[in-house]
């Protein structure tokens, strides 16, 4: 169980650090801009200031420091409850086949990553940038309605696959 979960994460975090960083380098090298956030006028693991490099009429560009890093914890935390799923399913099933079993546990957990992805952003308002963010706020009423939807849909699962 725990190579799954850490497999889980780690994959996790270097896809959405991988992607945060070629995002980078076509904003920087492709438009010319260098990451910023209009959240904060100090980037709080750098310190450096960011308000000087904000293009007008927007509220900040690229991935900064602090962005990236939030990207790469909430990666890590994504990949952990996702691998958790995946575990569960797998380990309830009364398919027939092994082959069965894997794929269907992995289509049902990544249903259920779906499904928490769009109750969290709905219940946060959109997009964040991370801790920086002051929508950063609503992340205890997400938690909470990601537990339910995700009890609720565990239940659902656990009745599709022939489970318990």
């Amino acid at each position: 169980m725990l190579l799954v979960i850490a497999s889980g994460m780690v994959g996790a975090m270097i896809m959405i650090g991988s992607t945060m960083l070629v995002g980078n380098f076509m904003y920087i090298y492709g438009v010319g801009v260098t990451p910023a956030s209009g959240k904060v006028k100090y980037d709080p693991i750098t310190k450096d200031r960011q308000d000087l490099y904000l293009s007008q009429g927007t509220e900040g560009h690229g991935v900064p420091t602090s962005c990236y890093i939030s990207g790469i914890i909430g990666g890590g935390l994504g990949g952990l409850g996702g691998a958790m799923v995946y575990f569960a399913l797998l380990s309830v099933t009364n398919a027939t086949t092994a082959l069965n079993v894997i794929g269907l546990a992995s289509i049902l957990a990544v249903a259920i990553f779906f499904i928490n992805a769009v109750i969290a952003s709905y219940n946060i308002g959109g997009t964040t940038e991370g801790f920086i963010d002051p929508k950063f706020k609503r992340v205890p009423k997400a938690i909470v309605a990601s537990i339910v939807v995700t009890f609720l849909s565990a239940i659902m699962s656990i009745i599709i696959i022939g489970g318990i």
